[in-house]
């Protein structure tokens, strides 16, 4: 992670563990990222305690941030809404919360979940981003955003003027890094992510 090695000495990000988790192939990216309870379980109850054996890190929720780019955007959401006592801190770009229904005329698995209160966000700390030229994706969510609970000065939305695109998600992730493990305050970068009031 270079753009985090650059800013971790400036101080804007804390000393941190982080674990990247290589997606393999197409198959295997939209097999086990999508929702996935057995893809979850495997992180937490086998490759978790194998990373503890490299390096010691933070079992605290609110210190944990579980991050992803489209699927694994969706992925983040799922893990911290089913472990909230593990993965308390969620950061989200172009999430795809319309899965499973690709076609954007019905709501997706998670905006249905917390519409019924099957789900429930409460007390997570999220960063959602979204380009307005990945317009499913977008709109997605915006549907997501609105079934997010109060307080929103834990929910902050960044929208950029961009598409489903590396280029963009770069700066958004250091961005959501330092606003999670931060104070509420907004921080500036392209357009400065709002506590969602």
């Amino acid at each position: 992670m270079v753009a985090a090695g650059r800013t971790y000495p400036r101080g804007r990000l804390p000393a941190a563990v982080y674990l990247l988790i290589d997606v393999i192939d197409n198959a295997h990216r939209s097999r086990e990222l999508p929702c996935n309870v057995d893809f979850w379980l495997a992180v937490q109850e086998e490759l978790l305690p194998q990373v503890r054996q490299i390096a010691e890190f933070s079992d605290r929720a609110e210190r944990t941030v579980v991050a992803g780019q489209s699927f694994g955007g969706l992925a983040a959401m799922f893990a911290a809404l089913n472990w909230p006592q593990r993965f308390g801190c969620v950061l989200s770009q172009s999430g795809s919360y319309w899965w499973p229904h690709r076609g954007g005329a019905q709501d997706g698995a998670l905006i249905e979940g917390l519409k019924a209160g099957e789900l429930s966000a409460d007390g997570l700390r999220i960063w959602l981003e979204a380009g307005e030229q990945e317009p499913l994706i977008f709109r997605a969510n915006q549907a997501l955003l609105a079934q997010l609970p109060p307080p929103k000065r834990l929910v902050f939305w960044r929208q950029v003027d961009g598409g489903h695109d590396a280029l963009c998600w770069r700066g958004g992730l250091t961005a959501g890094l330092i606003q999670l493990w931060q104070s509420a305050e907004p921080i500036p970068s392209g357009r400065p992510a709002e506590p969602n009031h």
